[in-house]
């Protein structure tokens, strides 16, 4: 596929849309404070991660670090757009797996 095929393109409204459901469902199924039951956890370093002639560098995340970034950027309203991604992905990661069937 190249890069100007429609699957792989997004607008920002399709993502704000889709982000907006995904919240709503994460309250209703797992309520307004969830319990993350877990620390560190692996993930593939973002810059290695698309590209797959290589063999990706696995590193180690940590939800209260990513906590701690949610809330320091609700409190301050600074963005540094990959970082807080980075942690908003460790995040949701671990939605996923505390909503997907056991």
């Amino acid at each position: 596929m190249d890069s100007d095929s429609p699957s792989l393109t997004l607008t920002s409204t399709e993502l704000r849309g889709v982000t907006a459901a995904l919240l709503d469902l994460i309250e209703a199924e797992l309520g307004t404070t969830i319990t993350l039951d877990a620390d560190h956890y692996w993930q593939v370093d973002g810059r290695s991660a698309f590209d797959l002639s290589t063999t990706p560098t696995i590193v180690v995340g940590q939800l209260a670090d990513d906590v701690e970034s949610v809330r320091a950027v609700m409190s301050t309203g600074d963005l540094v757009l990959w970082h807080d991604l980075e942690h908003l992905t460790g995040l949701l990661r671990r939605l996923a797996v505390l909503s997907s069937p056991r």
